[in-house]
């Protein structure tokens, strides 16, 4: 049966055909089903669920899409780059993290000398090399010879 037979309620899959015929594009199936649950322009369509399934009527489809055909233009989202404006840091917030950030990177370096003992240590490759344990290589051959001891065991 179709709806052209008199019925008054139809399924979505039968609503999708139907806003196909009379207003030239026919959504998927997927999405009549999330204007039915979540709605469109804040409006939803009326759907009405029997057994399992979810129906809707004629008249609820064209309601539907009449509101909104004739529902007032909404203001546009706001894009990424609208957000980004909205969240902008101003110029003493940037200074304030900055300063921040250099007195961190100070303490790091004072932890840095405090631990290997030495003050040239911040400007060698790897600190601490004299410190190193045994079971740390710190050449590429110390490296090899590790890896033959470890699988040796």
């Amino acid at each position: 049966m179709t709806c052209q037979q008199g019925r008054g309620v139809i399924t979505l899959t039968e609503a999708a055909d139907m806003i196909g015929r009379n207003y030239g594009h026919k959504p998927s199936v997927a999405t009549v089903w999330r204007w039915a649950r979540k709605g469109l322009g804040g409006y939803r369509l009326a759907t009405i669920r029997i057994g399992r399934r979810y129906r809707t009527t004629i008249t609820a489809v064209n309601e539907f899409v009449e509101r909104l055909s004739n529902a007032e233009p909404r203001e546009p989202r706001a894009t990424s780059s609208d957000r980004a404006r909205a969240h902008a840091f101003s110029d003493s917030e940037i200074a304030e993290a900055q300063g921040q950030r250099d007195k961190e990177v100070a303490e790091a370096k004072r932890r840095l000398r405090q631990y290997c003992g030495r003050s040239d240590a911040l400007n060698r490759q790897s600190p601490c090399v004299e410190n190193a344990s045994p079971s740390r290589p710190t050449t590429r051959e110390d490296d090899r010879n590790h890896q033959k001891t470890q699988r040796s065991f």
